[in-house]
């Protein structure tokens, strides 16, 4: 009853006060979304991504509506006209969905994950996006009105930043660098660096005294901000974009004295970082973390990033015309790893290279619409120009502003804050490309004819406006509520977990699974049910209780599930290798032959199938078949991967050591031998002496051999005098044998080394 009285309130409503009121509706939405950007949500799991990702997304779906309502009641007034950039934003989205559906794994790349909230649903987002502000916003001061808005946004992002700098605010960094509510340095920078050409640009056009001083401020605050994050690929950015702008007015200027002074600026901008190499070793550059960071851009310290470009290099042959699909890098990554990566991250989703990823996940058809989208920047602004709407001046701030942007994205990622103020950007090139000088000048986008002041809306028209509101409740509910209600129920069961409840964690554990399920989430919070439940085994009694049974057995089933829903010609490896753990431990735990030859299987997926050269997996499948008694088989599985490890120039001493241990349980002493040797050889530092820690399980399994290892362990003696543990376990044997005169000596000898050990050494003596 309620509902058709509504509907019979509207019906007598005038159409254009329905449609000012959609118009405000849109517009007001438009000018929340960037302060969705301050959001930090500590009750969502990564509080710095989920809360405004999900905010954004409500407020978009909203004012689509609106947006809707407006193309409803006047669809060509509304309808974003045909420009050169709205084509290829739409070539450029429609290519990533393409690859999406083509790619490995489709339902990761249109939902993404909590962690990054990226993938086609977010792209679709930005389209509808772009649409509404291009069909809504026309005018000069409808444009400049959001730039300010974006601005003040950005302004209490670079105030946060400056809380944090000062210790108002406690930060979640692990460093001094800023990451503001953004969560990370390289973020912050790459949105402020945006609204520092943006302010510039404005200053042009703004004539308030007022205004352009509270520019100014906005300025002298950011700039600062922007250094303090320490990015290096942005403040490379941003100096070879203010670099350009000045070679651009160079040409421009009249004055040969204005050539002079401009080009010595630029010169000095492009030499900044080389300055700042050179004199890395002065006390000023090198106490101060920031510019000390600042000082090494070399290629060495990219040296990470390039071996990462040469497997996705790799991938991307392998896929070359429509990719992997956008989020999927992590299963090329693990198909052709490369073991110089090891020792980083044991996970890669991106190649941290923007014009990269797209040639991995969307193949030459995304490149070559990213390079289209890009592209059709400058043909816009000489669009603009041309209309007589653009200075040409400023334009060369948009171009410096472009060119910052695309330097820092070939070392990071785009994220929200970038996206959004990219698409932003984008709505106003087209407004200055596509409009009208008169449409331009205009108040606003709200004008109709006079007859429209009387005229009623009809019951077809508000019907379609009302429905397309109830739809897009509907997909609110859906694409946001539930995921973020999963999303706070695995946060709610990371923290019951800790607090030792696993009654309430089972629950909601079921619950994020339960509400994530044909969204986003269920992927992750699987891995995390993995991570967490694996704890248990440290805890016998607590995993045999009712509610750790069924915690495992949920984990269980939620991984075979996993693994069975991800693509098996590409794997995703981590899932393999998370479900083997957990059966490894409940094979160990329980002595359990069904769990052992699972884990047998799932690591021998990944190791002779999907990831060969994925080291990592190595020393703990290794580890499992010693622990069940193959011995040979762990010094197989641990010789290949020190092989692979020192064919990359790359040490690890768990793996290393592990090889002589295997080696002495089977009495291989030369091979032993021979491995401990190369380790101080090569990887022990100039005193050349072997890890007294590693040492430990090697001379104590040889112990256990008796008079076999005395030769093997002499030799070890001699190899490096400093261990203590050779002597000692020397002197146990030869007491076993009856030789005191050697026992004594070689105890007297480890007391020498290690006086802390003397009341030992004396009851061994007395035992003597």
């Amino acid at each position: 009853m309620f509902f058709w009285q509504f509907y019979i309130t509207l019906l007598s409503m005038n159409s254009l006060r329905v449609e000012k009121a959609l118009y405000w509706m849109v517009r007001v939405g438009a000018y929340i979304l960037p302060f969705t950007l301050l959001i930090i949500s500590h009750s969502l799991f990564f509080p710095f991504i989920s809360g405004k990702n999900f905010a954004f997304r409500i407020i978009v779906e909203i004012i689509t509506a609106g947006w809707l309502g407006l193309l409803i009641i006047n669809f060509k007034k509304y309808w974003p006209r045909r420009s050169l950039v709205g084509v290829a934003l739409v070539i450029f989205f429609g290519a990533a969905f393409l690859s999406a559906i083509f790619g490995v794994d489709f339902k990761n790349s249109f939902w993404s994950n909590f962690e990054r909230m990226e993938g086609v649903i977010t792209y679709l987002h930005l389209l509808a996006l772009f649409f509404i502000l291009t069909g809504t916003f026309h005018t000069r001061r409808e444009w400049f009105g959001i730039f300010g808005v974006s601005i003040a946004a950005s302004f209490l992002v670079a105030f946060y930043g400056l809380l944090e700098y000062s210790g108002v605010i406690s930060s979640f960094g692990d460093s001094p660098r800023i990451i503001s509510t953004f969560g990370n340095p390289l973020y912050v920078a790459a949105y402020l660096s945006f609204h520092i050409f943006l302010i510039a640009f404005l200053w042009f056009y703004i004539k308030s005294a007022i205004l352009k001083w509270i520019l100014a401020a906005v300025l002298l605050l950011e700039i600062p901000i922007f250094f303090l994050t320490g990015s290096r690929g942005a403040f490379v950015g941003m100096l070879a974009g203010a670099a350009i702008i000045l070679l651009f007015w160079i040409f421009t200027a009249k004055s040969l004295k204005t050539r002079v002074i401009l080009g010595s600026i630029a010169v000095f901008l492009i030499a900044v970082p080389i300055l700042l190499n050179v004199f890395q070793d002065f006390s000023f550059i090198r106490n101060q973390e920031v510019l000390s960071r600042l000082s090494h851009i070399t290629l060495e310290a990219g040296k990470t990033r390039f071996t990462l470009w040469g497997m996705a290099w790799e991938a991307f042959k392998e896929r070359p015309i429509l990719g992997w699909g956008a989020g999927n890098f992590d299963v090329p990554f693990a198909k052709y790893y490369d073991p110089r990566m090891y020792g980083q991250e044991p996970w890669y989703d991106r190649t941290h290279n923007m014009p990269l990823e797209w040639l991995v996940s969307g193949g030459l058809v995304g490149f070559l619409a990213y390079v289209i989208l890009l592209g059709s920047i400058a043909p816009a602004l000489a669009q603009g120009v041309k209309r007589n709407i653009l200075q040409k001046p400023s334009t060369f701030i948009f171009i410096g502003m472009f060119a910052a942007y695309l330097i820092q994205l070939l070392l990071v990622f785009d994220t929200l804050p970038t996206y959004l103020t990219f698409i932003l950007m984008l709505g106003f090139l087209h407004a200055v490309s596509s409009g009208s000088n008169d449409e331009w000048a205009r108040k606003n986008t709200l004008v109709s004819p006079p007859t429209a002041a009387n005229a009623l809306i009809s019951s077809f028209r508000l019907t379609g406006i009302i429905g397309g509101f109830l739809a897009v409740f509907l997909l609110v509910a859906f694409v946001n509520i539930r995921p973020l209600t999963a999303n706070r129920a695995l946060m709610k069961a990371l923290i019951v977990f800790g607090e030792g409840n696993l009654e309430e964690t089972l629950g909601s554990f079921e619950k994020a699974l339960r509400l994530s399920r044909g969204t986003i989430g269920t992927t992750e919070i699987r891995e995390h049910l993995a991570f967490n439940s694996s704890k248990l085994f440290s805890y016998p009694d607590v995993l045999r209780s009712p509610n750790g049974e069924a915690l495992y057995s949920l984990t269980r089933d939620e991984l075979e599930k996993q693994v069975a829903e991800n693509s098996s010609q590409y794997p995703k490896i981590k899932h393999n290798i998370l479900l083997a753990q957990l059966y490894h431990q409940k094979a160990i735990s329980y002595g359990d032959g069904t769990a052992l030859q699972k884990s047998f299987e799932n690591y021998e997926k990944v190791i002779l199938d999907a990831a060969p050269n994925y080291v990592s997996v190595y020393p703990i499948y290794a580890n499992l078949l010693a622990q069940t008694g193959n011995i040979n088989g762990a010094i197989m599985l641990t010789k290949k991967a020190s092989e692979i490890l020192k064919s990359a120039d790359r040490y690890d001493a768990r793996t290393f050591y592990s090889l002589s241990l295997f080696y002495t349980a089977v009495k291989r002493y030369d091979e032993a031998y021979s491995v401990l040797a190369e380790i101080s050889a090569k990887y022990s530092g100039a005193e050349q002496n072997l890890d007294p820690e590693m040492m430990n399980n090697i001379v104590e399994t040889t112990g256990r051999h008796g008079q076999d290892a005395v030769p093997f362990l002499k030799k070890i003696h001699e190899l490096d005098e400093k261990l203590v543990s050779v002597p000692l376990i020397l002197a146990q044997i030869h007491a076993t044998l009856g030789e005191k005169e050697l026992a004594r000596f070689y105890a007297l000898e480890a007391l020498s080394k290690d006086p802390t050990i003397r009341q030992k050494v004396d009851e061994f003596l007395k035992a003597l």
